[in-house]
């Protein structure tokens, strides 16, 4: 059903419940997973802080390969992608780059009393302007 999975992931542990729902679906359907971070970026040229950036990455990449064990366990394909940007926008452009199926994204609850933080998280965000069927686990 599903062939081009995206899972994006700000690297805590609340993203491997993505990462597991994404992988039993990739592999009950022959699909594959993009396992996807992106870099938020400063208002400030990137090339004044690159070595910042270059750090981030590493990080990024380390730990984007510990929470994919369950997708080795699983034997489903998948790879890894890192961008740099506002992260709700990259997430959209990114899943319509590769014509992504769907986007599996974590959320919390969202305190609908408590307005100082706004309805809007990146997985909503994603939600509302995403190119394919976007799956919000909580």
């Amino acid at each position: 059903m599903f062939q081009r999975i995206v899972v994006p992931v700000d690297l805590t542990e609340k993203n491997v419940r993505a990462i597991e729902v994404a992988g039993e679906l990739a592999r009950h359907g022959g699909g594959e997973i993009t396992v996807l971070h992106v870099i938020e970026t400063l208002d400030a040229p990137f090339e004044e802080l690159e070595d910042f950036y270059r750090r981030l990455e590493e990080n990024a990449q380390t730990r984007m390969t510990a929470l994919a064990k369950p997708l080795r366990s699983l034997g489903v394909v998948h790879k890894f992608q890192i961008r740099y940007g506002k992260r709700a926008p990259e997430i959209v452009f990114f899943s319509e780059e590769q014509q992504s199926d769907l986007i599996v994204i974590t959320s919390h609850r969202v305190d609908p009393d408590d307005t100082t933080k706004g309805f809007l998280t990146i997985s909503h965000q994603v939600a509302i302007v995403a190119p394919c069927a976007v799956l919000v686990l909580k």
